[in-house]
């Protein structure tokens, strides 16, 4: 079990040095996850830019102690009304658009 977790973190690692952004998606419950506050830190601790996908289920329950967690909401993001289905093509779109600019700096 443990060496399982050690290759996924491994994994985890490089993956996320080798990205030029980092999106997440932010749902619900999506920061109670142990794996996704792993994954934003590492993008943290990367400098790594990190681009926040708000979709309609996410509720901001308590301010980020973590610094990682703060940065991350504090980047320009897009919300996804994910539940309703309506806007979805224009919401892809903004990301794309702030993805360009994030890569092209």
């Amino acid at each position: 079990m443990i060496l399982i977790r050690l290759r996924k973190n491994w994994k985890l690692a490089h993956a996320i040095a080798d990205c030029d952004v980092f999106i997440c998606l932010l749902a619900g419950d999506t920061l109670e996850s142990e794996w996704v506050r792993e994954e934003i830190r590492l993008a943290f601790e990367g400098n790594k830019p990190m681009i926040p996908v708000f979709q309609e289920s996410y509720q901001v329950r308590y301010l980020p102690e973590e610094p990682y967690l703060e940065a991350m909401l504090s980047f320009d993001g897009v919300h996804l009304l994910d539940r309703r289905n309506i806007h979805v093509d224009h919401t892809i779109a903004d990301l794309a658009d702030i993805i360009n600019r994030t890569v092209s700096k």
